[in-house]
């Protein structure tokens, strides 16, 4: 026992040193190879020795950390395990072959895994059903013509790559979760301690990149170099709620870091977004606590955010970097526009305008063609700008947001967030999305996992592998625990 222990307890760390590595090496050609062959390595001796938690784990760890839209280091040539190549297939997707030979191998027990953890399987089972469903709906679309569809030449290949990040890289994950419940009794301890080490690398990342002055160039503003999951940084401050007084304290001081980091190198819409649910969800969780000194601490939050978050604010609008006053307007906006309506719909940024824009392009697209409104368009479904909102956008910024053949044939199919989901799975995917929002609520006050999970659905679900990759496995672990309660 005490040799699992300190075997489990050394998971964070690797991953912060090859994280940290990830960084260090991104431009050098041969020390990448060489990293990625001590990575691989180490998975392969994982699988042969067939401890498939530790596999996963690492495999967590390795592919979430690597970089990835290596266009946001301009001026770098950046390699990483995600990026590097195999016969065109990136090494993420090679590296799932060995959990499908697993599920293969132990397809058997479907009842036995059902019988122990039912609101895992039911999760899967409703997942499977809603992308069989999304398959059949996308070429019925080609059947159809939708959209004048067969016009576009990449079509095909839009339909597949959906399959891909809907469907092929969940269902590996989920398959490797059902392939350690199928082969014993486990805590999962090793998927968690993956789960907050790779946080905490993200953040290691950040300080690398600054201390050796690695960065990269984002719409004319010097960034960090790090891992996509940037993205999800501020949940280290949710994380302070739970676990041990030590690790709370560590989550706490790893997480501020890392949030003003990424504020003054890394600004997203997204950073902010999450960072205020984060803070959000902690307030609530202290109010709520039966521990009077939790509500108090609840309190004080409270209090402190009414004297920092201005500060704050004139600092970044007078002294702050272009690219974080840019993100936090665009932030702005998009909740002003429920106030003021089509007025700030017109004056605001072109990021939030196309997101509201798609919205209401999906709703009337799936009015004018009521049949598709419960199951969704499927892969490859698309669109047309009936608002006229997405042709708005600059000619100078068109590409950064669609395909020129998109914009030609006015069918778009590259949506954002919710209104993908909706897009893509109707009514049965908002349901499915409502349903893990339910029980992440129900089950936060002891896992906040189900809730990082939640948050990745509706906000990345079908962009990014490695956020993906990290979003899944948050997902699968916090329903685990769920049945767990």
């Amino acid at each position: 026992m005490v040799l699992r222990l300190k075997t489990n307890s050394i998971i964070p760390f690797i991953i912060v040193v090859v994280a940290s590595l990830h960084v260090v090496l991104c431009s050098n050609y041969i020390g990448t190879i060489a990293l990625i062959c001590i990575e691989v390595g180490m998975l392969l001796y994982f699988f042969l020795q067939n401890k498939v938690e530790r596999y996963l784990a690492y495999y967590l760890g390795f592919i979430s950390t690597s970089m990835e839209f290596t266009e946001l280091s301009s001026g770098l040539n950046v390699y990483s395990l995600k990026e590097f190549r195999l016969f065109g297939i990136n090494l993420g997707i090679w590296l799932l072959l060995p959990i499908w030979l697993l599920m293969v191998i132990n397809v058997g027990g479907l009842s036995l895994a059902r019988k122990r953890y039912g609101s895992f399987m039911a999760y899967n089972r409703r997942f499977v059903i809603m992308n069989v469903i999304a398959a059949f709906s996308g070429l019925l679309c080609f059947v159809l013509n939708d959209n004048n569809i067969l016009e576009m030449d990449d079509y095909i290949s839009a339909y597949f790559n959906s399959a891909y990040s809907f469907f092929f890289l969940p269902i590996s994950i989920f398959g490797g979760f059902y392939v350690v419940l199928k082969l014993g009794e486990s805590d999962f301890e090793e998927i968690r301690l993956a789960l907050e080490g790779s946080l905490w690398a993200c953040v290691a990342q950040q300080v690398i990149s600054l201390i050796l002055k690695i960065g990269g160039n984002y719409g004319g503003n010097i960034i960090s170099v790090s891992c996509s999951l940037v993205a999800f940084i501020s949940f280290l401050l949710l994380l302070s709620y739970y676990g041990t007084s030590k690790t709370r304290k560590i989550n706490l001081v790893v997480g501020i870091i890392g949030c003003v980091l990424v504020f003054l190198y890394r600004a997203s819409g997204k950073a902010f977004t999450s960072t205020l649910f984060s803070l959000l969800l902690l307030v609530l969780l202290y109010l709520g606590s039966k521990n009077g000194i939790k509500k108090i601490f609840g309190l004080v939050i409270i209090m402190a955010a009414f004297v920092v978050i201005p500060i704050i604010y004139s600092y970044i609008m007078k002294s702050g970097s272009n690219l974080l006053r840019y993100k936090l307007v665009e932030t702005i906006q998009v909740f002003s526009f429920f106030s003021n309506g089509r007025e700030s719909f017109l004056t605001m940024e072109n990021s939030p305008r196309v997101r509201f824009g798609e919205l209401i392009d999906v709703f009337t697209e799936l009015i004018i063609k009521p049949w598709f409104i419960f199951f969704g368009k499927g892969y490859g479904g698309s669109i047309q700008d009936h608002s006229g909102f997405l042709y708005m956008i600059p000619s100078s910024q068109q590409d950064s947001a669609y395909s020129v053949a998109e914009f030609s044939n006015n069918s778009f199919y590259n949506l954002h967030e919710i209104a993908q989901i909706f897009l893509a799975f109707g009514l049965y995917g908002v349901a499915f999305g409502g349903r893990i929002i339910k029980d992440s609520i129900k089950s936060l006050r002891v896992n906040p996992w189900m809730m990082i999970g939640a948050y990745w659905f509706w906000m990345f679900y079908g962009f990014s592998f490695t956020i993906s990759t990290y979003g899944i496995f948050a997902l699968c672990y916090g329903v685990i625990k769920k049945n767990e309660e």
